[in-house]
């Protein structure tokens, strides 16, 4: 039962998600009057173990596209992680409610999802291995501007392989190739926001490395389709070495005027 595990200063407010090892809940605090997430994992769970070690590994992390984990309450059965609440819609949601938006977007949406990556690889010495659509949060904060989040590190890892061997979730076309075999790295998140680029220039449809991606990346030729390419080569040697020199190039388009845009560059007609 939630009560028995949220810390008593929160109060549930609803049910949000369920994944196959845990139940996320919106809560209230009841002082602070703010709302936080609570995500509750069954110490019998298979993966039990695995999620207390991500919020371990996330419970320190201080940047401002990352959930703040508050607290972590143990009872017999069950934890409790209490993260920061994220409002706002997934890149999904985004893009299928927008239709299409310019290589100048992408490229700002993509800036600062390597912004909060470099974050990870630099400062926390974090890989997150699971970079997707509906693990990247965008919202408008009051003053209109863009705010993005990256959401979810129940695949992370850390970088000098200190958690090498645990299990590893692929998710179908986003993960690196290298990843079906165990293997993740800096390049491995650098080929999951190249995808991420593409699904996003071919407005939600291609969402994998196909005959498709080449299409899209010739239609953005004079834009995002070359930093696609370079992201989403399957010899990881071949990509950018690391998230500043990607953010160098997507930081040269997004400087592009809308107008110098090619017309047909505002949205991939597949």
């Amino acid at each position: 039962e939630i009560c028995a595990c949220l810390v008593g200063s929160e109060m549930c407010i609803r049910d949000s998600a369920r994944t196959g090892h845990s139940t996320v809940y919106l809560v209230r605090h009841k002082l602070l009057n703010v709302y936080r997430a609570a995500k509750i994992v069954m110490k019998t769970c298979d993966d039990y173990e695995r999620i207390l070690r991500e919020a371990d590994m996330i419970k320190n992390l201080k940047c401002p596209g990352i959930p703040v984990v508050f607290d972590i309450e143990d009872n017999n059965d069950s934890i409790c992680i209490i993260e920061e609440y994220i409002s706002g819609k997934s890149l999904t949601e985004y893009i299928s409610e927008a239709g299409c938006i310019t290589a100048h977007d992408m490229a700002d949406i993509g800036i600062r999802i390597c912004d909060i990556i470099s974050y990870l690889h630099e400062c926390a010495g974090i890989v997150h291995l699971d970079i997707k659509p509906s693990n990247i949060i965008i919202r408008d904060n009051s003053d209109g501007k863009r705010e993005v989040f990256i959401i979810d590190f129940d695949n992370s890892d850390m970088i000098d392989g200190r958690h090498a061997g645990h299990a590893m979730y692929i998710t179908a076309g986003y993960a690196a190739p290298e990843q079906y075999n165990g293997d993740g790295s800096v390049r491995s998140d650098i080929y999951s926001i190249g995808i991420l680029l593409l699904y996003m220039a071919s407005s939600g449809h291609v969402q994998s490395f196909t005959s498709e991606a080449e299409s899209v990346c010739r239609l953005y030729s004079n834009s995002i389709g070359p930093v696609i390419r370079k992201c989403i080569r399957h010899n990881s040697i071949q990509r950018y070495k690391s998230i500043a020199a990607l953010r160098k190039e997507l930081c040269s388009i997004s400087a592009v005027s809308y107008t110098h845009l090619r017309a047909h560059e505002t949205c991939a007609d597949l």
